[in-house]
């Protein structure tokens, strides 16, 4: 059975209307509906181009987040113990013991923090820097006119 001749919505529509008419406006009503359900869909899709709403903005600086580590010295002069370590978090050199981000410094290994918050402790990483310094893949050399 046909699913349009058994709405009688469409069974009327075609009635009042000539044949030639009756295809056109019943597609554009089919397109009409298609657009309703695809426009419900479409509300819950999130542009990844448009910049964060300000309620966004809010909630994620109210969250607290992680110090960063951006460099871990050692002495040089042989003395290479825990207290003679110092580290470079959020822009602030800082020993074990300093606080920062809420909470306290443990300890600083050769390659991590160890960061205590809440009762909770993190290992901190050093962070790659966004753009590191290229070195050349091979040496510049001198020509030979130049002395």
């Amino acid at each position: 059975m046909n699913p349009q001749a058994a709405n009688p919505w469409i069974r009327r529509l075609r009635a009042s209307m000539p044949r030639a008419h009756a295809l056109p406006v019943m597609l554009m009503v089919t397109m009409s509906f298609i657009a309703a359900a695809g426009g419900a869909r479409a509300a819950a899709l999130r542009d990844p181009t448009r910049p964060p709403q300000p309620a966004a903005r809010m909630q994620a600086a109210a969250a607290p987040s992680m110090p960063v580590v951006s460099a871990i010295l050692s002495r040089l002069d042989g003395e290479n113990s825990p207290a003679s370590r110092r580290a470079l978090v959020d822009g602030r050199w800082l020993r074990a013991g300093d606080s920062v981000g809420g909470g306290r410094i443990l300890a600083i290994d050769a390659g991590a923090v160890r960061w205590e918050r809440a009762g909770r402790t993190h290992e901190l990483r050093l962070t790659a820097p966004e753009n590191p310094i290229k070195k050349p893949a091979v040496a510049p050399t001198q020509s030979k006119g130049a002395s």
